[in-house]
């Protein structure tokens, strides 16, 4: 059961073994989740084969949260709406309607970009 959704940017510290963010990682016992999104956002920034096989490695422990036709037309609806007045990004749309959906936090450190759809409880800065 999805409990909290993981931004790129929080699994990008966890892979570079950045010790605040491998002691906040490795302390949780709750159900970890990603977005296709933000797998394929992961995924994108591997620099070899071999990066990327430690990258599914790290991807293979978090629970995946599709997204549904109502989570895209969210998304679709807020990037309408914010992106001329607010600059809101496509892809944290995308992330960020999963959140609004189950009504779980995503855990980031683009805060700034995220409260930008999402309310404040839902955007959390881990570490």
């Amino acid at each position: 059961m999805t409990v909290a959704v993981l931004d790129t940017t929080v699994l990008i510290h966890v892979f570079r073994k950045e010790a605040a963010a491998l002691n906040w990682f490795t302390s949780q016992s709750m159900t970890l989740s990603i977005t296709p999104i933000g797998w394929m956002e992961f995924i994108v920034g591997t620099a070899n084969k071999r990066s990327q096989a430690d990258s599914l490695k790290l991807l293979s422990g978090l629970e995946m949260v599709y997204l549904t036709a109502d989570d895209m037309n969210w998304a679709m609806q807020q990037m309408l709406a914010y992106h001329f007045s607010r600059g809101v990004g496509v892809m944290d749309c995308f992330n960020a309607a999963a959140c609004q959906r189950l009504e779980v936090p995503i855990y980031t450190h683009n805060v700034k970009d995220y409260q930008k759809i999402l309310p404040p409880n839902l955007v959390i800065k881990p570490y």
